[in-house]
């Protein structure tokens, strides 16, 4: 595979997922957010293109919870093997806890040669998502994709 015809793909990809994503919606007013965050544990592998299954909880700052199931698929510069464990991530611009659920558009790097971390900046429409965790496994790499969050 050529650099040119990655670069192709990446944009595709990058194209598509604003397409089947939305893109960043209108600013919600403070008075009416919550403060969301997440815990999750993630792993997987990549050979250009990436794959990680996992699962999460997400607490909110009005009292609900909820346990997830976490997905994500993506491609770009990126190879190995890893796992995130104790992952942690915030929520901007949530009004109720549904509004975590969905498909979000992902940028994400990671490295590891045995110990590890994991770094993503994600949004879908209004809602954005940052999250960092350490875990293990061998590989390194930036990806562009989907990071889903779904109930179990």
């Amino acid at each position: 595979m050529t650099m040119r015809s990655l670069t192709l793909g990446t944009v595709l990809a990058v194209a598509f997922s604003f397409a089947w994503l939305g893109a960043p919606g209108e600013a919600v007013a403070q008075a009416k957010t919550v403060k969301c965050r997440m815990t999750y544990d993630v792993s997987g592998w990549s050979i250009i293109y990436r794959r990680q299954t996992g699962t999460g909880k997400v607490t909110c700052s009005n009292g609900q919870t909820a346990n997830v199931r976490i997905s994500t698929h993506g491609g770009g510069a990126t190879f190995g093997t890893s796992t995130a464990d104790g992952g942690r991530g915030t929520f901007a611009a949530v009004r109720d806890i549904s509004d975590v659920y969905g498909g979000y558009f992902e940028v994400a790097a990671h490295g590891a040669a045995g110990a590890g971390g994991d770094a993503r900046a994600m949004f879908n429409g209004r809602t954005s998502l940052s999250l960092a965790g350490s875990g293990g496994g061998i590989g390194f790499g930036v990806a562009f994709g989907y990071f889903g969050i779904h109930k179990p």
